[in-house]
């Protein structure tokens, strides 16, 4: 399927790298042997059932081992991990040389040097444009550390959130600060400098 409106691909890149999210590796193990990637394209969906999703590009080497396996794991990634985000990123190496594992309930590999991870049965999938949309159930989370969470854009910052000096602590949302004149401005707040 094809889009009837036509997009300037790069400035559509642009706006979209402006959205910070976290960074995960998606794991699962296939036919004995362990796949990964970097994933920063996860959401939950519900809590009851529990569901989460992430999506894989459809040329991307790990997508036919995904579909086969029968669960997953999604490790949500410390920001002093940028090393480990990037190793499962590269397309020449093996992804994980030198990264402590455990198996999961449903023998995908949990990082045990993540922040957190959640382990899923697969229930659904689907195409959505170039990328396969992955459905699962958890089975199986937990906290690992307590350290920060990892913070991403496409732009090519990886690091953590710095919260605004205006956060109101009473309704945890910003608060715009006010101009000498008493008009009221907005001020995007940053993430924190790249590792």
């Amino acid at each position: 399927m094809t889009s009837e409106v036509e997009l300037d691909e790069r400035k559509l890149r642009q706006v979209l790298g402006r959205f910070v999210t976290g960074v995960t590796v998606v794991t699962a193990r296939v036919a004995g042997s362990f796949l990964g990637l970097t994933a920063n394209s996860f959401t939950s969906v519900s809590l009851e059932p529990p569901q989460v999703l992430f999506c894989v590009h459809s040329s991307s080497r790990a997508r036919d081992g995904l579909q086969r396996a029968a669960g997953f794991a999604v490790n949500i990634l410390g920001a002093d991990q940028e090393q480990i985000s990037r190793q499962f990123a590269a397309t020449d190496s093996d992804r994980f040389t030198g990264v402590d594992v455990r198996p999961g309930r449903t023998g995908a590999p949990i990082l045990t040097d993540a922040v957190a991870f959640l382990e899923c049965r697969r229930v659904a999938e689907m195409t959505g444009g170039d990328h396969l949309i992955v459905l699962g159930e958890v089975l199986e989370f937990g906290v690992l550390s307590d350290r920060a969470p990892s913070r991403s854009s496409m732009a090519g910052m990886f690091g953590w959130a710095i919260p605004c000096p205006e956060q109101s602590v009473a309704h945890d949302r910003p608060v715009a600060p006010a101009l000498a004149d008493g008009s009221a401005t907005s001020r995007a707040c940053a993430t924190g400098p790249p590792l």
